[in-house]
């Protein structure tokens, strides 16, 4: 039995180092992203030692008791904000992403700080139950918000969904081993999600969740390209914010790139998972925000011919689409 622990120990640390390590160091991506990943991994890691230690050795670990359930807290909400972040092409760090580490302090504060909690049966009932409810609400937001995305990389989300799917049954999983003390299926789970985002590694040459689009696979655009490709379109949009240009087309993008339209839209969909045009909608509704709180005296009209639409209801409509409001209440806070 002890040769089969430190096996398995070995065996399971090996693919936890493995998985954070690409999370971390992996330089593609979104390094944001890329680190609530690692947490993620870290986080279900850590619910795998304690079950693992607990079939293994028949005896209770305080502190692995503890790691476990601040994994149960977190995974849910960790897979909420990493499903956003790659549904959405989310990049850099956003305040919205502390709204959901709030439910999570709230958990562990209560269980660091609230006696009663570990020494009454009723207490721990009601509270593991809340956590559970909360793990299973945001798993459901994050599998509804994919379905719902009107992203065209179905190769992504189905991805995104199938880590979903894993993360339910996982939540099921441990219901039952509440329930009924079938311990073995929560460990066998964890194990197997571990060895599936490995495989995915294999398979995907280097990625966990791969964003590539599958109409580009063979174009045979060379990484440094590419980056290179990257690093000239942010410069253009975010130093020269050429996307005023009421006449902007790709193939002018491309010119000043110096690159073709193809390689310069399969860049664009495997990195911000838009077209050329939504992207370039995109940074001029950001940029009509913007102006639209700074000139409060100026008219909307001129704002949108400002940022590079050609007309008012063609602004307002696209305005209305990625705020969810239109650009009056949006100045007046409404």
């Amino acid at each position: 039995m002890e040769t089969i622990l430190i096996i398995g120990s070995i065996l399971l640390m090996a693919i936890i180092v493995l998985l954070i390590s690409y999370s971390i160091l992996n330089k593609k991506g979104d390094i944001v992203t890329n680190v609530y990943f690692s947490l993620l991994v870290f986080v279900l890691s850590i619910q795998s030692v304690k079950y693992f230690m607990h079939v293994f050795t028949q005896s209770k670990h305080d502190f692995t008791f503890n790691l476990w359930l601040f994994g149960v807290i977190c995974t849910g909400p960790l897979f909420y904000i990493i499903a956003d972040r790659y549904v959405n092409t989310v990049k850099g760090f956003v305040r919205k992403d502390l709204l959901h580490i709030i439910p999570v302090a709230v958990f562990v504060i209560l269980w660091l700080s609230v006696n009663v909690i570990r020494l009454d049966y009723r207490a721990w009932n009601l509270f593991h139950r809340s956590v559970m409810l909360m793990y299973i609400l945001y798993l459901s937001m994050a599998l509804f918000n994919i379905n719902r995305s009107d992203s065209d990389n179905t190769k992504l989300k189905r991805q995104l969904e199938v880590i979903g799917m894993i993360l339910c049954f996982l939540w099921f999983s441990q219901l039952l081993n509440e329930v009924s003390g079938l311990r073995y299926l929560s460990g066998t789970v964890l194990f197997g999600f571990m060895m599936y985002m490995t495989i995915r590694i294999w398979y995907n040459k280097g990625f966990i969740i791969d964003t590539t689009t599958s109409k580009y696979l063979k174009t045979g655009l060379k990484d440094n390209e590419k980056e290179r490709i990257i690093n000239e379109l942010e410069r253009l949009i975010y130093e020269d914010k050429v996307f005023m240009n009421n006449t902007l087309s790709i193939a002018k993008v491309a010119k000043e790139i110096n690159t073709s339209t193809h390689a310069l839209s399969q860049v664009i969909n495997e990195n911000y998972h838009h077209s050329f045009f939504d992207l370039i909608s995109k940074n001029r509704i950001a940029e009509a925000g913007k102006l639209l709180k700074e000139n409060r005296e100026s008219k909307i009209s001129d704002i949108a011919y400002e940022v590079g639409y050609n007309s008012l209801s063609a602004f307002n409509t696209a305005f209305k689409k990625q705020t969810g409001s239109t650009p009056t209440q949006f100045r007046n806070g409404k």
